[in-house]
């Protein structure tokens, strides 16, 4: 390698038949000047070889004898979570594809194109290029679930099981999740499903996959959600899905004034919703760490998001959005959350406007329940020009005067989580 050069994006596949390794080895031969590719046919040797060296990316076959791919990919998070693990499934699999999502970041469907494949694993670089921390990467591989409201779960369930219920009914109750709405947008968007546009309606998503799939990811999310003990000093997990449900239909409702489209209204519903995905994640996998970020933000009266990039080296935006684009979430979804308190780089593309909606909203929605935390900088001048660019400038600036007079004589009351 020549002096300079980076370092090739390194790539396992496996599959225990030659015909289709043949083929894989085959079809993705002219891009073997960009990938180093490696080529196995058994599940316990592709295990040695990740347990002996690291590899960015593992593509695995679904059924394999002695190790089936999700066993696999299992054993590699634990050893590498790092890797990001990916699964080529057939039609006749998709009943193992639930029991999957908590090990496995992407489905690709067999039989598969070349362009398929090398999208989807640019996209892995790419994510892991924006990281550059492997600690980060680590810590994005690790986490397969967000943690779930375990209040509104039988609601849903009911919902999902009656004969006469109405799909406006079972997303109405499924919003009250975020984390069971992030697994149902990934698995919709999903290259299993071979649909050509992104889905960003939840109703569309629910139809597409049916009350019973629905029903299953749901009952899968909760044993997710509770097989350990959450960090309880790290957020307040009940206020943090409040807020969420309260953003996204803040950022809907400031969206549907502005006369958007409907698509950019759903973005910013959904997006509003997944906002602090980084901020779980955090909290999930981080623990007691995350709650000195926290208590670094109230003590210095400075943005969350400040505090992360001091201790952690990245923001809970950048964080949330890097694990919905490893999960496959829709482009529009990730870049609203990844720009959520500074939409200003979207400026000049198509998620600019969702993304200044829900940052608006957030704004709004900190400065309502909790006026006495308002942080120092909760808006930069920057962010103040493009909240002026879409005309909601003014409301920011009306919720923001009764806050800064209680903040002034109410700053030992934060709580820390705000922004």
């Amino acid at each position: 390698m020549a002096v300079g050069t980076p370092p090739r994006y390194r790539i396992l596949f496996v599959d225990d038949e030659p015909r289709v390794l043949s083929g894989l080895r085959r079809m993705l031969r002219p891009l073997r000047h960009r990938w180093d590719m490696t080529f196995v046919d058994s599940p316990v040797e592709a295990l040695k070889r990740v347990i002996a060296e690291p590899f960015d990316v593992i593509v695995a076959d679904m059924k394999m004898p002695k190790l089936t791919g999700a066993r696999l990919l299992e054993e590699i998070k634990k050893r590498r979570p790092e890797t990001t693990r990916i699964i080529l499934s057939g039609e006749t699999e998709r009943e193992h594809i639930l029991g999957a999502l908590g090990t496995v970041h992407q489905f690709l469907a067999k039989p598969c194109d070349t362009e398929t494949v090398r999208k989807t694993i640019e996209r892995a670089h790419r994510l892991r290029e924006r990281l550059q921390s492997p600690r980060l990467a680590g810590l994005l591989g690790s986490i397969d679930s967000l943690p779930s409201p375990p209040a509104h779960f039988t609601d849903l369930v009911a919902a999902l099981e009656a004969p006469d219920t109405d799909v406006d009914v079972v997303c109405d109750k499924l919003c009250r999740d975020p984390a069971l709405v992030a697994r149902v947008l990934r698995l919709v968007n999903s290259a299993l499903f071979g649909l050509r546009q992104e889905v960003t309606d939840l109703r569309r998503a629910v139809t597409l996959l049916g009350f019973d799939v629905v029903r299953s990811l749901a009952v899968s999310t909760k044993v997710l959600a509770n097989y350990r003990e959450l960090p309880v000093d790290a957020i307040d997990f009940e206020s943090a899905w409040e807020h969420a449900i309260d953003v996204a239909n803040r950022a809907k409702r400031l969206a549907v004034a502005r006369a958007a489209p409907e698509a950019v209204v759903q973005q910013a519903f959904l997006g509003g919703l997944l906002h602090d995905t980084g901020k779980l994640a955090f909290a999930v996998g981080l623990g007691p760490r995350y709650a000195e970020v926290l208590a670094l933000a109230r003590t210095e009266s400075c943005r969350l998001d400040e505090a992360e990039r001091r201790l952690l080296g990245a923001d809970h935006a950048e964080i949330g959005g890097c694990l919905l684009a490893l999960w496959s979430l829709p482009d529009s979804i990730v870049d609203v959350v990844s720009h959520h308190h500074h939409p200003q780089p979207l400026a000049d593309g198509e998620h600019f406007e969702a993304a200044v909606c829900v940052h608006a909203a957030n704004i709004l929605s900190h400065l309502e329940t909790e006026p006495a935390a308002t942080p120092r900088g909760l808006v930069t001048a920057s962010e103040w020009s493009h909240l002026e660019a879409v005309g909601l400038a003014e409301e920011v600036r009306t919720a923001m005067a009764p806050a800064a007079a209680s903040g002034a004589t109410a700053r030992g009351a934060q709580q820390g989580q705000g922004n």
